[in-house]
């Protein structure tokens, strides 16, 4: 009998499981290709994807997309990200959705991973907050370590083998990739486009690929087989580009070692261009500047066997500009010191990095007055020390000592509690560090703040919609020194407000923020170089104040100041002095201008500016450059309605009229 009952209460209690589990959590049939992992929920197909075809670098931003085919009814709830961190902490990121019936929803993520196996786990929640779907991953990543990541956007990615042949990593992009934030391809090197039909894009994938390219990046563009795809390619790019038909020609590609073959060639014509081969008065490889980055135009077809492969490889890989180069030392400069900020990557020295984390950690305006307690510690330490022994002593009281120490200490706690009330930090500070460069009317942000909790409390921290934050490392290169809480946490809301909860007081958190914003209109240049003579004009149509500003024209350095918006300025009437052979003299001219800042700023300001400065003009090519510091808070800081102490820098390339010398 006994038996019977226990049978009965397992079975009873087996079917209250079941009941309760219904409508919570959906069972997920789980199957995995090369590419995407594939659960089916119902009548919901919701696809996730990590990465770029599949592969996601460590210290990096790595696309997670949630794809959900709805053929039940119609779906509203949230999707929510959530993974650990190399520091322990948990980020959660959260975005609604709406998937109607019938229809494909995508949800795109863009967490910043920096270890080598990240535990993520993607949940979706309906509208009355009921788990719908769960499942947990666990996701790796490589080093970049010196490897070259190829993006390759072609029908004929198998015809690309060779790229990989020296253990580069090759990567098949989709149009989908395309769709990404340029944040998600900023892994990738450079991005080979052949035999691929260009009006497949969009205005703004397009768009999107210009200003991956503008950041540093170099896009090749192959002749391919198809004179036409290859004009609509060339031309989307460079639009005053000239392409003729094909022709065949001999060429070993200026390579002695290769023997000459019979190739088509496809001629294309366009101002500015470099020429890196010439064979036959043919134009076989030539590269343009664009922003920071180079476009390669190839007239000869990309795809290669054998030697050639080989000498492709070589060839596309040594033509990357310099700058790209110093782009993947400094990413990988950046990924050995565990930071993943851009701002890092500008700041090669530690002491220069620690320097500026410690203005984010406090910028001085907010910490307490000490100079206040001073006097009452001086008068407090001699008062209940000799002078009331000696005066005790000289009444012959010395037994009211134990009596009157106490009462002195509490009568001093009190007094420095009241004057010292006002100088204290009541609500949470931030500051910040934000680097902009701007193309046209296009500004490209990457925002690194810290926010300090005055109490351990819960605070909810308001921002505006649309920008994806990442929590990373503390800004110290030294560790803290007080120990975290197991249940320190954020919580970064609806993507429009985050709560950090349990932190220690006077702790400090630290993000960064990488977006796009556009701004009211463009710097407007007109400067002509005749050897080393510069003479132009610049009007400043962005709708933003610029404070402390300095123009580099190559070696020559202009004392701006303050450009207003809407302001006019004219080059030969400004001060120079050669930069490369007066180098020595920049420091005063940064004391000059940031004189009406505090000297804790102005020496972060000086660094930045040095920093800058010395990365640009070790360059062979594009030193032309205007830099000023934004003198409002970006949107972003707005937002949040908190106390805010930062620095804008502003850093603005510029186009020159080179005329009657080399440039």
């Amino acid at each position: 009998m006994r038996m019977k009952i226990k049978g009965k209460t397992i079975i009873a209690m087996l079917i209250c499981i079941m009941l309760l589990g219904i409508g919570h959590v959906s069972e997920a049939k789980e199957s995995v290709n090369d590419s995407q992992v594939i659960y089916q929920m119902g009548q919901m197909e919701i696809t996730v994807s990590y990465g770029i075809d599949s592969f996601a670098i460590q210290n990096s931003y790595t696309p997670v997309v949630v794809k959900i085919v709805n053929k039940d009814k119609d779906f509203k709830g949230t999707a929510t990200l959530r993974y650990t961190q190399e520091s322990g902490d948990v980020v959660q990121l959260n975005k609604e959705i709406s998937a109607q019936k019938g229809e494909t929803t995508i949800c795109e993520f863009l967490p910043y991973w920096e270890t080598e196996s990240v535990s993520t786990v993607i949940t979706l929640t309906d509208s009355n907050g009921k788990i719908v779907f769960q499942k947990k991953e666990k996701v790796k990543s490589v080093q970049k370590e010196n490897k070259v990541v190829i993006g390759v956007l072609s029908r004929n990615i198998d015809d690309f083998d060779y790229l990989g042949k020296n253990k580069d990593y090759v990567l098949k992009l989709s149009k989908r990739d395309i769709n990404l934030n340029e944040k998600a391809l900023s892994t990738i090197d450079f991005i080979v486009l052949q035999d691929y039909d260009i009006k497949d894009l969009t205005k703004e994938q397009v768009e999107t690929l210009k200003k991956w390219v503008r950041s540093g990046k170099m896009l090749v563009i192959g002749s391919g087989s198809k004179r036409t795809e290859t004009v609509e390619s060339v031309q989307t790019f460079i639009p005053d580009a000239k392409v003729e038909e094909f022709q065949k020609i001999q060429t070993n590609l200026e390579n002695d070692k290769l023997q000459k073959k019979n190739r088509s060639v496809l001629p294309i014509h366009f101002e500015n261009a470099v020429s890196i081969i010439k064979e036959d008065d043919y134009d076989l490889m030539q590269s343009m500047k664009l922003g920071l980055g180079n476009i390669l135009v190839s007239s000869v077809d990309l795809i290669a066997n054998g030697e050639d492969g080989k000498y492709m490889l070589k060839l596309l890989e040594n033509s990357m500009s310099s700058q790209e180069k110093l782009n993947l030392y400094l990413d990988k400069s950046s990924e050995l010191s565990g930071q993943g900020s851009h701002i890092d990557r500008y700041l090669k020295n530690t002491d220069n990095i620690g320097y500026v984390n410690q203005y984010l950690n406090t910028s001085g305006n907010s910490i307490p007055k000490t100079i206040v307690y001073i006097p009452f510690f001086v008068v407090y330490i001699l008062l209940v020390g000799p002078v009331l022994y000696l005066i005790l002593k000289k009444k012959d009281k010395r037994e009211y000592m134990w009596i009157m120490v106490p009462a002195i200490s509490l009568l001093f706690t009190v007094l420095i509690y009241i004057v010292g009330y006002h100088t204290r930090i009541k609500t949470p500070q931030l500051t910040y560090v934000n680097y902009m460069t701007i193309s046209g009317d296009q500004s490209e942000q990457n925002l690194r703040f810290n926010i300090l909790t005055p109490f351990n409390d819960d605070y909810v921290i308001p921002f505006k919609d649309g920008y994806n934050l990442t929590k990373i490392a503390d800004l110290s290169y030294y560790s803290s020194a007080f120990s975290m809480e197991a249940n320190a946490k954020i919580n970064m809301g609806k993507n429009s407000s985050m709560t950090l909860s349990e932190y220690p007081a006077l702790s400090s958190i630290s993000f960064q923020a990488d977006y796009q914003s556009k701004l009211a209109g463009e710097l407007q240049t007109e400067i002509t170089q005749r050897r080393t003579q510069y003479t132009g004009k610049i009007q400043n149509n962005l709708g933003i104040d610029l404070e402390n500003c300095v123009l580099i024209l190559n070696d020559q350095f202009y004392q701006i100041g303050t450009l207003k918006n809407g302001s006019e300025l004219t080059i030969n009437k400004l001060d120079s002095f050669n930069y490369i052979n007066k180098a020595n003299e920049l420091d005063g001219v940064l004391k000059k201008l940031c004189a009406n800042t505090s000297e804790k700023k102005r020496r972060v300001i000086s660094l930045l500016y040095n920093e800058c400065i010395n990365l640009y003009t070790n360059l062979t090519y594009g030193r032309c450059y205007l830099m000023g510091i934004m003198k409002s808070d970006n949107e972003l800081v707005k937002s949040t309605g908190m106390h805010a102490d930062g620095i804008n820098l502003v850093n603005i390339p510029i186009e020159v009229d080179v005329q009657g010398g080399e440039y």
